[in-house]
């Protein structure tokens, strides 16, 4: 059976309670003819946020009743209260259907599949609509697996929840939280998750893991269910895992893997696993892993090198199998951030439009057509985008007027209420 599993500063602005938006898509902070309620005429129908003249009215959207107050309340106030709405800051998709976003006032709210509690909230069930954790409230990055996720605290502790039959949770147990639970002794600043393991990179440089073996990388293939030291691949500023395979990148634009190794993700010509970081020829300014694919981007001219699945034609040419070492993918050259998913590929350009190749059978591509492609084609309707986070089977986007997604939906990753894939962007229902 087909697992699909989504995969994660910015312009979204979310409208409070003070605002009376409660879909969480415009802007209405400082301009009240944007809020949710504001229809567009003036005075006298029911979703009206224009005030009256010299008079105000009973409730917070128009009805021609005036009242005795002053002002009126949420949007209908000239300049609602400072604080009364809050900007998406970040958005995490999963290596499972499941996401959540960060706001600016450091809460979370999270979505989607559920079946081990990944949600975080402490039930079983799926989400269809994002829902906030509170217990995650002052989070400043959120990662999610396949059936766990963690998150970094202000205080930069790390919390897990969710499946734990691999010790991925780092608790010291293989028991499964549906909360957020404390993984003792660890301060980060990045943190990635794979299947079932767990990689933290801490406020001292050192890069830490634990979960199933083959992912500690240190030199064995041990279950940790506790944080284990991997040894030194250099300065590291970047941490990201595929499903069952972890890699770095040092300052110095050197990316070192190890794992399992599915897909020749490693990129030393072969599929057999790495038990320690071994290193990829090139160096890069960042890279982007997905299912059993990565990209890099060259520092200098921007040319990207991908390898690992190419067998959608995602990298832009026909391949019967693995690319089993970087190699060039001249139609990502110039882009600002790559996207890895699972059979595709969505790049960021330089105008910040998305545009994606590879498979399309449930919409991966939010071209509208369903159809495989190994050329690049722009993100139907979508514009300009902030930032872009693409999973196995989905990608969601942070524009100016909201949260968009797109792909197959069948647990409720889209966010927007539904369990019906899209083809095109669809609003995350705030």
């Amino acid at each position: 059976m087909r697992r699909w599993i989504s995969v994660t500063k910015y312009a979204l602005l979310l409208g409070a309670l003070g605002c009376a938006n409660t879909d969480f898509k415009t802007i209405c902070y400082d301009d009240r003819t944007k809020c949710a309620d504001y229809d567009g005429s003036i005075d006298g129908s029911a979703g009206d946020s224009i005030v009256d003249s010299s008079t105000t009215d009973a409730t917070t959207t128009d009805s021609g009743v005036v009242d005795a107050a002053p002002v009126d309340a949420g949007c209908d106030v000239a300049t609602p209260p400072v604080g009364s709405c809050v900007t998406v800051t970040d958005l995490s998709v999963s290596l499972a259907a499941t996401s959540c976003a960060i706001l600016s006032d450091l809460s979370v709210r999270c979505w989607g599949w559920n079946s081990s509690g990944q949600v975080g909230d402490g039930s079983g069930s799926d989400v269809s609509r994002p829902k906030p954790i509170p217990s995650l409230s002052g989070a400043l990055s959120v990662a999610i697996g396949e059936e766990h996720a963690c998150a970094i605290l202000g205080d930069h502790s790390v919390r897990c929840w969710g499946k734990n039959d691999k010790g991925q949770l780092g608790d010291g147990t293989m028991s499964p939280h549906s909360v957020p639970t404390l993984v003792t002794g660890l301060t980060a600043k990045t943190i990635a998750l794979g299947y079932t393991d767990t990689c933290a990179l801490t406020l001292d440089e050192k890069v830490f893991c634990w979960g199933a073996g083959n992912f500690a990388g240190d030199g064995t293939t041990t279950q940790h269910s506790i944080p284990t030291l991997v040894p030194s691949t250099g300065a590291v500023v970047q941490l990201a895992a595929s499903r069952d395979t972890v890699c770095t990148r040092s300052s110095a634009g050197v990316v070192s893997c190890w794992g399992k190794n599915s897909g020749a993700v490693i990129g030393t010509g072969d599929s057999s696993p790495r038990t320690s970081p071994t290193a990829v020829t090139g160096t890069y300014s960042s890279i982007s892993m997905g299912y059993q694919t990565i990209c890099g981007i060259h520092p200098g001219d921007a040319k990207v090198f991908c390898w690992g699945d190419g067998s959608f034609g995602q990298f832009g040419y026909t391949t019967s199998g693995f690319v089993g070492i970087p190699t060039a993918a001249p139609m990502f050259d110039g882009a600002k951030s790559m996207q890895v998913g699972g059979s595709f590929i969505c790049a960021v350009g330089g105008d910040n439009v998305v545009r994606c190749a590879g498979r399309n059978d449930v919409g991966e591509l939010g071209d509208g057509l369903n159809l495989d492609r190994q050329t690049l084609a722009p993100v139907k309707g979508l514009g300009s985008v902030d930032i872009a986070r693409s999973g196995l089977g989905y990608t969601c986007a942070i524009v100016a007027g909201g949260v968009q997604c797109w792909g197959v939906n069948g647990s409720a990753e889209l966010g927007d209420g539904t369990t019906k894939d899209k083809n095109v962007p669809t609003a995350v229902a705030w």
